[in-house]
């Protein structure tokens, strides 16, 4: 039979014990408090157009991939799918020689806006693109987006040099070469396009991103808005290319209201600009690929 500890050894165990038990459940609170804290990211879309059926983009295809937005097959009549090794089907969109957004009459390229499954508070966009081998930057034109409108209003409101005051905001990108603007060159800029509250006339502001994107190479964009509080400049601009980052404003102003937040993709990829300077002597293609919308919280 064992011999009974001494009063002071089981004092001892008895202290071990309770520390191993204090430890333990400090622990698990830490990992609890880690847990609460650790903000939980949503995918609100994600596309990698791989079931698309290569040839032209079609309405159903195009509305199963990112979202709702327009019917109508004329909107896509400038996007086709093709097959590109490493990233499997992409959408392409083409932009003839002599056209510019508004001209010939229709889309000329692509204006869609795709609505978001809730409207939200902050949101990322990201996407892979690559101009053709050849592309002929002009003076600049539209890219994809994130816009946000009040409820009842339409989303092309915050586009188009209307200044929408309180109705709503867009955060398009875009790319601008130097017959446009000086400091864009040699070749040419990504900017993110921006209409807000704030601008400083009828057509959205640039916000540099004094990077520039390479004819024929695939680059990935990201951009992240967070709203402001009604009342305060606290709301985020952020933007990274090719994984670095480029914008980082922590000070902007999107609203001027609380019923507006993040509700659509401005799905916008077009020439111009809203007249004939903006066009192109020869035809270009971008492609897309992988897009996807997350937000946080």
């Amino acid at each position: 039979m064992p011999r009974p500890l001494a009063p002071s050894a089981h004092r001892a165990l008895v202290a071990l014990a309770a520390g191993t038990a204090v430890l333990a459940i400090g622990a698990a609170t830490a990992t609890s408090a880690l847990a609460a804290t650790t903000p939980t990211v949503t995918t609100l879309v994600s596309a990698s157009f791989d079931s698309l059926v290569t040839g032209r983009v079609t309405p159903d295809g195009f509305n199963k991939q990112l979202g709702s937005t327009s019917k109508a097959t004329s909107s896509y009549d400038d996007m086709s799918a093709i097959t590109v090794t490493g990233h499997g089907q992409v959408v392409r969109t083409k932009l003839d020689a002599g056209s510019y957004h508004t001209y010939p009459a229709g889309n000329n390229g692509a204006a869609m806006f795709v609505t978001l499954p809730r409207v939200v508070n902050n949101a990322c966009l990201q996407y892979d693109i690559r101009f053709d081998g050849s592309f002929d930057w002009s003076m600049g034109g539209k890219l994809p987006g994130l816009e946000g409108v009040a409820p009842g209003v339409y989303p092309s409101v915050p586009t188009g040099g209307t200044y929408a005051g309180s109705q709503g905001w867009s955060g398009r990108l875009m790319w601008l070469g130097p017959k446009a603007y000086s400091w864009a060159g040699p070749v040419d800029q990504a900017v993110t396009y921006m209409y807000n509250p704030l601008q400083s006339g009828s057509y959205g502001d640039n916000v540099r991103w004094n990077k520039a994107f390479v004819a024929g190479q695939w680059h990935t964009v990201k951009v992240c808005y967070t709203m402001n509080t009604v009342g305060y400049a606290n709301g985020k601009l952020q933007a990274w290319m090719d994984g670095v980052q480029v914008l980082n404003n922590t000070a902007y102003k999107y609203r001027t209201r609380s019923d507006v937040g993040i509700s659509h993709i401005a799905w916008h990829l077009f020439r111009g600009g809203n007249n004939s300077n903006w066009a192109s002597g020869r035809t270009g293609y971008v492609d897309i690929d992988n897009v996807k919308v997350t937000t946080v919280g």
